[in-house]
């Protein structure tokens, strides 16, 4: 990846995103996904003003899961971007998603990181989706490699790579909430050393 050409924004990621989820109340759904980002000084130095603005502590007291979720997408990631964008910040990304969907003849509002994850794979793009792993009802890998194939064809090759899928499919699963965040901790450790000694 050449990081040289994004190093004049002020906030960034490596995807952008013009889908508007039917629950969005802004006007202007364009945004930075939210897996991944960047503050620069100047974004840093908004955050207290955005985080003020969204009434925090609403998000922290929210126990459906289905709204949180739609809550921290609508004021978290739309919102975000969209905050600094009227600010006066350079905000961009790394993967254009309109230059992706025009390359696939898929609509411009697609989440192209779960409907193109195994081509996204292919221009660089370092990350598979969570739901492409754990949600069967997205169909991933029906027509193509399976995501054990992928983290094998994709994955850093100085990673365990055959224990990072063990231990993805046993935290897939594992069907008790309970037992799940061992296993995350376990996983980001096991990517943590990895990436320290590589």
């Amino acid at each position: 990846m050449n990081w040289e050409n994004i190093v004049h924004f002020d906030f960034w990621g490596l995807l952008d995103s013009y889908e508007r989820p039917w629950f969005s109340t802004s006007p202007d759904n364009y945004h930075i996904q939210s897996h991944f980002l960047v503050f620069h000084k100047n974004a840093i130095d908004l955050l207290d003003d955005y985080f003020n603005s969204v009434k925090i502590g609403e998000f922290f007291n929210e126990k459906n899961q289905k709204v949180l979720r739609r809550k921290v997408i609508d004021k978290w990631e739309i919102g975000l971007s969209q905050f600094m964008k009227s600010r006066g910040l350079k905000i961009g990304h790394f993967l254009d998603s309109g230059d992706v969907t025009k390359q696939f003849n898929i609509r411009m509002d697609s989440n192209i990181s779960h409907t193109l994850y195994q081509e996204l794979l292919t221009t660089g793009y370092p990350l598979i989706k969570k739901k492409a792993i754990f949600d069967q009802k997205w169909g991933f890998g029906k027509n193509g490699p399976t995501w054990k194939n992928l983290i094998r064809m994709y994955g850093n090759p100085h990673w365990e790579l055959e224990t990072l899928i063990y231990e993805l499919d046993q935290m897939k699963n594992d069907l008790k909430e309970r037992n799940r965040p061992r296993l995350v901790n376990k996983i980001i450790l096991h990517l943590q050393r990895k990436s320290i000694k590589s």
